[in-house]
């Protein structure tokens, strides 16, 4: 890409202490994590991943942990409002918590997480999760879930084909993601905790989302 696409460079804080661009993908208002790196994975391999842990041990886990469980009831608000049956996919599902709520507020459930740790956390509170997509038949939910995991897939084009697959013709698809225009990201620019490089590889605005 020219520089004409350049957005930023960001450091990876987390894992390996590398630098990646952020570069304007086409006319849309949607910023692209270049290099892609190949073994993705290693970058999530770190205790201080909390989205793959239970922890709280420090100050800032449990200040996670707190916000997390309030927002689970708030999550399962927004996506009482607008579901139409009760069948639920959250992809991404990390230890399991938004399935667990869901559960309780009698939903069926189903997720997906790729993180084999994360899984185990969450087959310990009685959530099975899928690790592929494929496993499930198309047309079989009311309701997709993605809370802050559109950001984090490698081939985007095939995980919104597979949203209109698995959604049956009235069902829904719940997206948060975070937006790079907010004020939070014009005043801490590359020090901004949510381009998360290079775990994040897609950065959203509300346009480039819509």
């Amino acid at each position: 890409m020219s520089d004409k696409n350049f957005h930023l460079t960001c450091k990876d804080h987390l894992v390996s202490g590398e630098e990646f661009q952020l570069q304007k993908k086409s006319d849309f208002e949607i910023l692209e994590t270049i290099p892609k790196p190949e073994n993705l994975s290693a970058y999530y391999e770190s205790e201080n991943y909390i989205s793959h842990t239970d922890s709280s041990k420090s100050l800032t886990d449990k200040i996670y942990q707190a916000v997390k469980n309030f927002m689970l009831l708030q999550k399962l608000k927004w996506v009482n409002k607008v579901a139409k049956g009760n069948n639920l996919l959250d992809i991404g599902a990390g230890t399991g918590d938004f399935l667990q709520t869901a559960k309780r507020k009698k939903w069926n459930i189903e997720g997906i997480e790729p993180n084999a740790q994360a899984r185990k956390l969450a087959a310990e509170k009685g959530i099975e999760l899928q690790q592929e997509l494929s496993f499930f038949d198309e047309n079989s939910f009311d309701i997709i879930s993605m809370w802050h995991v559109l950001e984090h897939v490698p081939n985007f084009d095939f995980q919104v084909k597979e949203l209109y697959r698995l959604l049956k013709p009235n069902g829904v698809a719940v997206i948060a993601v975070p937006n790079f225009k907010s004020f939070d990201a014009e005043y801490y620019k590359e020090f901004w905790a949510a381009y998360d490089v290079p775990r994040h590889l897609w950065h959203f605005s509300q346009t480039g989302i819509t």
